[in-house]
């Protein structure tokens, strides 16, 4: 209940300019009527949008409306993106969808037709861009008779500025789940620079092995350099970051030969640690004054041994002794111009109440600014606690030995990197191994994940695990993919072209047969990641939504207000990894309980003021045609007849137009339909 309060009182109910711009369009098969007559309500319905279109601009239209695949670039899109294809995707989806076919029918697996166009434009432009296709689009986009309509849409989707923000969000929920390094007052800002990052290495279109190597081989600030989060979220531990490494990048999940060999793994615990290798030299330290740890952001450095280049405790206590008034005026809070123990314990960092072991001569529990001058001076060859010139595996049997000595070796090829290199000749090193055209596991990795968060599951399952003991459904489809992938320079545009081009993920949905195994028969439905249905609700019900702030300023209220706006508490409630298998991931009881009972949605779906509904019946006083301006604007399709008999019926049984009409949308708003990407 917090939490429908909170977003309650930080949700702006001002509702966006309204434009439906759908038209009603009579249900109909191909032969269903002849093409003169086809022709005709085609021309209506396009005059009908016109002309609605025309009302919601006040100006009358000069020219016809430019179909979805036509319309053009949005100004905030890059102007021009660089393919490097080696082959041509279409080309590749049809050598896909042949491969799979051949399975399917061998296997005697009925093959599920060809969605619809309203299906196939909600399904593509979540997949890409991340936001549901308006009204206006969906109408037009079943009206243009380009057979290469598709493929258009899939083009113009890729060139719109939602497509690198949407994916960026999408990586930055990858990332943030598996974070160990859980301080608020890092990883927000942290994560906000990696998803500002990420988005403007998608819109440049840069391709995988450059984005990976980035991520590897990060120097710098955390809260400017969003390169930096994936080491950041690992603590900057050497463990760690090898074994979301290879998960990310390699789809191989190693972590459990951290502690122990398994005995039907190819890879072993020795094989693990000097992957781990490859990490001891990083350095993550605070950046800023070491007195002010709610002024820190965190830097990554690389550790040269023997320059005492990282920041230790001596650091700490000569900037106090040159300047002990600060300190004073930053922990005080009552004016005594001391310092007590309990103030110490509030600030951030355990340093600060680790003073009063040094500094409280008098041992009156409180700290002045006379004794903070009389600090003792640090011992001159003091190091800093982290990094390490050469990684040391532990050893479990004796806990408090050293452990042993490890060289860097990339486990896919036995590849050693020699004990001597710098911290960023490791790295570099590392990344051109995984990167490298002749490891496979690299394409299959990125393959097999947006695949899977395309099509619903993956050729492995899950996304992120796969390696020489698992087996592969669809095989040869993988792999055709996968060299494809790679010929192309590992270009992310290229696949979803090859990806979203193909019959397989243009199918319809059905339940699947659970005795079948064979996956990819049918369009299989998955849960909308918390932003899509944030911004669907925002849509068809027309609040404004209040985006994030930058953090301005360093301290913890900062971060607080970022964390405190609508679209982030909504995260908080829906948000989910997408690494997990779809099957994995239900609805919660406080998730219907927000969906059902929020006042704000309750307060949205009113018909009266100035609500998206109040202006859908003051507009359409036809009940049908109403009905069909809220399906396509919640479901972006039009009702069936079977639904719309039952909408007139309960409207009549309910005798108030509005009333009704508020049941039928809060019903539509919590469909499975309208949480899901179908």
């Amino acid at each position: 209940m917090r939490c429908i309060r909170s977003f309650q009182v930080f949700v702006t109910a001002a509702v966006a300019s309204l434009l439906i711009g759908s038209a009603t369009l009579p249900a109909q098969t191909p032969n269903s009527a002849s093409k003169g007559d086809r022709a005709k309500r085609a021309k209506a319905a396009a005059s009908q949008v016109r002309r609605r279109d025309a009302i919601a601009q006040n100006e009358a239209p000069k020219t016809p409306a430019a179909t979805v695949a036509q319309q053009s670039t949005p100004e905030s899109a890059p102007a021009s993106r660089t393919y490097r294809e080696a082959v041509d995707p279409l080309t590749v989806a049809a050598q896909v969808d042949e491969l799979i076919a051949a399975e399917l029918n061998k296997a005697g697996v009925a093959i599920a037709p060809r969605c619809s166009d309203e299906d196939f434009l909600r399904r593509v432009s979540f997949d890409i861009a991340g936001v549901a296709p308006s009204p206006r689009d969906v109408t037009l986009f079943g009206l243009d008779p380009d057979s290469k309509k598709r493929a258009a849409v899939v083009d113009r989707l890729l060139a719109g500025s939602d497509y690198a923000k949407n994916w960026a969000r999408y990586w930055h929920d990858v990332i943030a789940p598996r974070a160990t390094e859980t301080r608020p007052q890092f990883m927000l800002p942290a994560l906000q620079a990696f998803e500002s990052w990420m988005n403007s290495q998608i819109a440049a279109n840069r391709p995988w092995d450059e984005i990976a190597t980035a991520l590897i081989t990060a120097l710098g600030d955390s809260k400017s350099d969003g390169q930096t989060a994936l080491i950041i979220s690992q603590r900057a531990e050497p463990d760690d970051i090898a074994a979301e490494t290879s998960r990310l990048f390699l789809g191989i999940q190693l972590q459990c030969a951290n502690c122990h060999d398994h005995p039907t793994d190819s890879w072993k615990r020795e094989q693990f640690h000097s992957l781990a290798a490859f990490f001891p030299r990083i350095q993550m330290r605070p950046k800023g004054e070491p007195m002010m740890p709610r002024t820190q952001s965190l830097e990554l450095v690389s550790f040269v041994p023997g320059q005492g280049n990282g920041r230790g405790r001596g650091d700490f206590i000569r900037q106090i002794n040159q300047n002990p008034d600060q300190l004073i005026r930053r922990l005080d809070k009552n004016g005594d111009r001391k310092i007590s123990r309990d103030e110490a314990k509030q600030a951030q960092g355990g340093q600060f109440e680790r003073l009063f072991d040094l500094g409280d001569s008098d041992k009156d529990g409180f700290l002045t600014a006379a004794e903070l001058k009389k600090l003792p001076p640090p011992p001159q060859n003091m190091q800093p606690g982290r990094g390490a010139p050469e990684y040391l595996m532990p050893d479990l049997q004796h806990p408090n030995s050293d452990g042993k000595q490890l060289d860097p070796v990339f486990f896919l090829g036995n590849l050693k990197a020699g004990s001597g290199m710098s911290d960023l000749d490791r790295r570099q090193s590392l990344a051109r191994y995984i990167t490298s055209p002749g490891n496979p596991w690299f394409a299959k990795a990125f393959v097999n994940r947006l695949w899977g968060q395309l099509v619903g599951e993956g050729f492995y399952m899950p996304i992120d695990d796969l390696g020489p003991e698992r087996t592969a459904r669809h095989p040869a489809a993988l792999e055709a993919l996968s060299k494809g992938f790679t010929s192309s320079g590992y270009d992310i545009a290229w696949l979803f072209r090859a990806i979203t081009n193909t019959e397989t993920y243009q199918r319809q949905t059905r339940p699947r047969d659970p005795n079948q195994s064979l996956p990819f028969a049918s369009a299989a439905p998955s849960r909308l990641r918390a932003d899509l249905l944030y911004d669907s609700l925002a849509t068809v019900l027309g609040f404004k939504d209040q985006e994030p702030k930058p953090l301005e300023g360093d301290d913890m209220m900062a971060m607080y207000r970022r964390n405190a706006t609508p679209r982030a508490q909504f995260h908080q409630l829906f948000g989910f990894d997408p690494s997990t298998p779809p099957d994995e991931i239900n609805g919660t009881i406080p998730q219907a309980l927000f969906m059902m009972n929020s006042p704000v949605i309750n307060g949205l779906t009113r018909a009266g003021g100035q609500t998206r509904l109040h202006q859908v019946l003051d507009r359409f006083k036809d009940d049908d045609t109403a009905l069909g301006e809220l399906f396509v604007l919640v479901h972006s399709r039009e009702p069936s007849e079977k639904e719309l008999a039952t909408c007139r019926d309960y409207i009549k049984q309910v005798n108030n137009r509005q009333e009704a009409f508020e049941d039928i949308l809060w019903t539509l708003l919590n469909s499975t339909e309208f949480q899901t990407k179908r």
